[in-house]
């Protein structure tokens, strides 16, 4: 499409739409990699509140303050030039998100405005680009769907994700779960794995498994390593704690204490 050719309206509110969830996505994975490798955090501290609380505000927002404007503004405007509409909408992001907290009586916080603006860049680059080049557009008709699917596709790809993929990366990459998926993600991994800790079982292995539980043979001193050490446990209520010792880095006695 060249920037000269026409686009619906219903196109255009499906387009910015979509520009807004892959925002959604690029700052969400961005701000849970700051939390695990910079932010001195070591994982995501809470997965279910920067995934879900920003997406419904995020949301509102691409309603009340996007919506409008890509539906009453024609699309060749110079607004939206690749130069401008991401700078324009990233600014747009966080103006419009600071009003959302001053209504719902929330108070501010430098990395929600940075989540902000990163959401109306990438939503505005999407935007300025989808609208000449219509890469989606030539995807859903290669695939014989409407242009509105791009209004679908991403709740339904979250549903996807969240039900079909998160669990077989929790199944295959424990540490990675772990260090992503927040805290009850974590407890319910390192509880499923110390579930299944046997006599004989490897420390290397089980450190491949939960780094940040199990320690390398290697981290401890040699005037150590061969010495049973420790007394580990994860308590979750309902479930209990474990005590797991070691010798020569082979596991020597693991115990479930059982709820009482």
């Amino acid at each position: 499409m060249t920037s000269g050719a026409r686009v619906s309206r219903p196109e255009r509110a499906a387009v910015s739409f979509l520009g807004t969830f892959l925002g959604w996505c690029v700052a969400y994975w961005g701000y849970a990699a700051y939390q695990v490798h910079l932010g001195g955090f070591g994982r995501v501290t809470d997965f279910a509140a920067m995934l879900f609380w920003p997406a419904a505000h995020i949301f509102v927002w691409w309603l009340i303050f996007v919506l409008p404007v890509v539906m009453l503004v024609d699309q060749r405007h110079w607004m939206f030039r690749v130069s401008v509409f991401p700078f324009f909408l990233g600014l747009y992001a966080l103006v419009g998100y600071m009003i959302l907290l001053a209504w719902a009586g929330l108070s501010f916080h430098v990395h929600f405005q940075i989540y902000a603006s990163v959401v109306g860049v990438v939503g505005g680059l999407t935007y300025s680009v989808e609208i000449r080049r219509r890469i989606a557009g030539r995807i859903l008709a290669f695939l014989r769907l409407p242009k509105l699917a791009m209004l679908v596709v991403p709740p339904l790809a979250v549903v996807v994700f969240c039900l079909g993929i998160w669990p077989i990366i929790e199944a295959h990459c424990p540490a990675f779960a772990c260090r992503y998926g927040g805290s009850t993600v974590s407890r319910r991994v390192t509880a499923r794995i110390l579930n299944q800790v046997q006599v004989g079982d490897r420390l290397e292995d089980l450190h491949q498994l939960l780094p940040d539980r199990f320690l390398s043979p290697d981290d401890y001193p040699p005037e150590r390593r061969g010495r049973s050490f420790g007394s580990m446990g994860v308590h979750m209520s309902g479930v209990g704690s474990w005590s797991i010792r070691f010798r020569d880095g082979v596991v020597t006695e693991a115990k479930v204490n059982e709820p009482s």
